[in-house]
């Protein structure tokens, strides 16, 4: 599915000064090689759960998951990524996707990051 141009908009708006949102790096993570069992990068993994996961089996189903969010076409990337920062990650996706209870025990950040922005 393609993103509106606005989201093409944000992507292409970062320079070396402002950071690509950590949003756009979780769906890299998601739809890179979907068998592949690379760790997502610190900031992916802590703003969207990742962090949680102890077994490579739970990193795939919340891969599944947020590429379902993505693929769907009606979950709004910068909403998710205003999700994680207030710490409703699951709360959010929830709202787009169909998730099991499991999920909200990982979409877990460590605490509300809207203070440190």
């Amino acid at each position: 599915m393609r993103e509106p141009l606005s989201y093409f908009e944000d992507v292409l708006l970062c320079t070396a000064s402002t950071s690509l949102k950590s949003v756009w790096r979780l769906k890299q993570f998601v739809f890179a090689d979907v068998g592949n069992t690379i760790d997502p990068i610190p900031v992916v993994a802590i703003d969207y759960g990742f962090a949680n996961c102890k077994q490579p089996q739970e990193i795939n189903d919340m891969k599944g998951a947020y590429r379902k969010f993505f693929e769907g076409g009606a979950g709004d990337p910068i909403g998710l990524r205003n999700a994680a920062i207030a710490g409703k990650v699951f709360e959010y996706v929830e709202g787009i996707v169909k998730l099991k209870k499991k999920f909200r025990h990982f979409m877990k950040s460590p605490h509300p990051l809207e203070n440190l922005l």
